[in-house]
């Protein structure tokens, strides 16, 4: 009997010890996938990031001017927080120092797993091993925190402002509440994916405060107009810096640009498959543009604002009057899918040079026999087999995901917590339409890990949320 008791004592602390040594260097994994970059000689990932260059070169001209030929127009094309986060490294390490820069993003790659798991304790979610196996084996976050552009930054944030609510929300914190608040003119200077939380997130915040808190009247409103005023500043800075160039009211003069790229993908033809672009209506896009553009005065011509102008009016035509809306819709719904299911592998092979037999250069002379060639050559080469067994292992996280995010919103006690939540990711979410792209993923890893999380407890043990929400 005793003995019995001994094995099982054992058995439960070691189990312990072992989530605890993965817990840490799941932690861990952004700084050693840094390390693993800069050995294999790929900072700055010179095979894969076309953009970094554009948000390194204003970081250096802010520094010294004369260190790069790039245009002021150039400069307020991007909005300011991930440059400025690039010069303040470049002040403090050296200037160009990409080495730096790169271990203090992986920091906060750290920092973004370890909030993550913090949300989760508090979640009760974070003792399964299937949990933290889902953390360390996302090698998409590790990766995009060793890129230098601003997903995985303003990932760090979207993680913060989720931990700082989560607080709020169970404890009734009103030092969460002021730094949530906090958080969000910081995401809307880093990626303009944030506008929409003001009819998404912001209501359900200010409902939860309104009616689920015991604050005083007062504090209510002051709570409710300082989460609005954080929105307005957020907005009215890059307001600001436009109007004070071109004269327009408008927050970012990428608008236009993002549209082209929109419709483009919406067109689908023999040459341009569902979800990617119509490399022929982009070159139609770009002629009638210059057209457009060749009307204009010499002024006009270099307004950034004026021509983001232009080319969302060419989106608008094209898409009333050459697109229809199945076409539409069936390109949207193959963005998304494509956005959700590519592999990391993807992304990473082509960052450190290496070579992956996609699906599309597979010879056969249909569709099954294409499948078949595939798969022989997947188990042939451990790079494609790496990439088909993390598809794999992805379409089932996606189910599995599915179906937390429904248990959570309609079958838990922490419905309306899970329904803030979904808005931050419809928030996000929504604004990579027709993106398709393994990119505009980064910003909600956190948010699947989540929702995964919820699915993966819940099938171990259904009653996980049949308690009383926390701070109620």
């Amino acid at each position: 009997m005793i003995n019995k008791y001994l094995e099982r004592y054992y058995f439960k602390v070691t189990q312990l010890l072992l989530k605890k040594k993965l817990l840490n260097f799941s932690i861990l994994s952004p700084i050693l996938f840094a390390f693993l970059v800069l050995f294999t000689g790929n900072v700055n990932f010179p095979n894969a990031t076309i953009e970094s260059f554009k948000y390194i070169e204003i970081a250096k001209f802010w520094i010294d001017e004369s260190s790069t030929s790039w245009p002021i127009e150039s400069i307020l094309q991007r909005l300011p927080l991930y440059p400025l986060f690039i010069y303040l490294n470049f002040k403090i390490f050296g200037f160009n120092n990409l080495v730096a820069l790169l271990f203090f993003q992986s920091f906060l790659g750290s920092l973004t797993i370890f909030l993550t798991i913090k949300i989760l304790k508090t979640l009760k979610l974070d003792h399964n091993i299937i949990v933290i196996l889902s953390i360390l084996f996302n090698l998409h976050i590790f990766y995009r925190f060793s890129v230098f552009l601003p997903n995985a930054f303003f990932l760090f944030f979207v993680t913060v402002f989720i931990y700082f609510f989560t607080n709020f929300y169970f404890l009734r914190d009103k030092k969460s509440f002021f730094y949530l608040s906090l958080c969000i003119p910081l995401l809307l200077l880093i990626r303009p994916l944030f506008q929409l939380s003001i009819v998404l997130v912001i209501p359900l915040i200010i409902f939860f405060i309104l009616k689920k808190t015991n604050f005083s009247r007062f504090s209510k409103l002051i709570f409710s107009f300082f989460l609005v005023l954080t929105y307005l500043i957020g907005m009215s800075v890059q307001v600001a810096r436009n109007y004070a160039e071109y004269g327009k009211l408008t927050y970012t003069s990428q608008t236009g640009d993002h549209s082209n790229s929109l419709v483009t993908a919406f067109s689908i033809t023999e040459k341009s498959g569902c979800g990617d672009m119509d490399a022929e209506m982009m070159k139609e896009i770009v002629h009638i543009f210059e057209m457009e553009k060749g009307k204009l005065n010499m002024e006009d011509k270099n307004n950034m604002a004026i021509l983001d102008g232009i080319r969302l009016d060419i989106s608008k035509k094209i898409l009333t009057e050459r697109l229809e809306k199945k076409e539409i819709l069936y390109s949207i719904f193959c963005g998304y899918f494509k956005t959700l299911f590519h592999p990391s592998f993807s992304a990473i092979y082509q960052a450190f040079g290496m070579k992956l037999e996609g699906f599309s250069t597979i010879n056969g002379e249909d569709f099954l026999e294409k499948i078949e060639n595939f798969f022989k050559i997947s188990f042939k080469n451990l790079q494609n087999f790496s990439w088909l067994f993390s598809l794999i292992l992805l379409f089932f996280m996606r189910i599995i995901q599915l179906y937390g995010l429904i248990y959570a919103m309609f079958f838990s006690n922490l419905k309306y917590y899970f329904l803030c939540i979904f808005s931050i990711f419809l928030t996000i979410f929504i604004p990579a339409i027709g993106m398709s792209s393994l990119r505009f993923r980064t910003e909600i890893e956190t948010l699947l890990l989540i929702f995964g999380a919820v699915g993966i407890v819940n099938l171990a043990n259904l009653k996980i949320f049949k308690h009383k929400e926390l701070g109620s």
